[in-house]
Order: C-alpha cells, then structure tokens, then sequence
C-alpha cells in the first residue's frame, strides 16, 4: 500500500546510503509515507469507510507481513476516522488457521 522513504533536506538527500550519515541519525530521521499511483485509490476507499464506522478489526494474517499491512491500514482509517483511535475502537483479530473445526472451537 505504501512506500517509505527518507525526506529531502535543503534538497541534498542525507540519507541517501548507509555510508552516507551517521547510522544513529536514522533513529530520529523523519519518514515520509507516500502512496505509490496504483494503490491510491484503495487508500482512498479505506479512508472513506473507515470515516462511516464505529470500530475496526484488523483480521490479517499473523505474520511479519499481516502485522505490518495491518499497521498501515490502521494508519490510513485513523486519518478517515480519528474517533477510533480516541474511542480505542480498533482491535486485532489473532488466529492460526481458518479451519471450520478450528473456528467452531
């Protein structure tokens, strides 16, 4: 959904290699979230739905990459709907499998 990327400074990148600053600076550099063309449209529709809704459930798979797909949904219906985050009216669904004897437990 989103690409991260290290903003411009006085327009010289100073991260723009690892050799290239401090390694320590990279704790405190600003990120900047950008959404790549083909993906602005469903952050668009997240933004809109989530603005209609009283809570969110996060129901991703629960791996390194569901977690962070997770986090950025999050971060784009809190935008289209501040409530949720105030209201703490966004949970994280956590399962293993989706099986019927698993689910019906």
């Amino acid at each position: 959904l989103i690409q991260t990327t290290l903003p411009f400074n006085n327009a010289i990148h100073v991260h723009r290699s690892w050799s290239g600053c401090a390694p320590i600076s990279l704790f405190d550099a600003p990120i900047e979230t950008i959404y790549r063309e083909d993906m602005q449209p469903l952050e668009r529709m997240l933004r809109t739905i989530s603005s209609r809704v009283d809570a969110l459930i996060l129901w991703l798979d629960c791996d390194r990459e569901g977690e962070h797909i997770a986090h950025e949904v999050r971060q784009v219906c809190q935008r289209g709907n501040p409530r949720l985050q105030r209201m703490n009216r966004i949970y994280r669904a956590k399962f293993s499998t989706v099986l019927p004897n698993e689910i019906q437990r």
